[in-house]
């Protein structure tokens, strides 16, 4: 595991944006829409979520290449 996974995703709402606004991005994920509120809320996606977004990311065809 690299250092980068223990790593918090610090511009959540950049990304959620990229996935489509908080709903899209819930389901896409499979998390509650008030996970992700949360974390629009504190601008912060969790380290121990950042695997399932960028698997996400690439399952969906979202790219995040230049935030992460």
């Amino acid at each position: 595991m690299s250092t980068s996974e223990h790593v918090a995703i610090e511009n959540a709402n950049e990304v959620i944006e990229r996935f489509g606004g908080i709903r899209p991005m819930a389901k896409k994920l499979d998390v509650a829409v008030t996970t992700v509120q949360g974390w629009k809320k504190r601008d912060t996606i969790p380290a121990a979520r950042r695997e399932q977004v960028l698997k996400a990311a690439a399952a969906h065809d979202v790219d995040l290449g230049d935030l992460m």
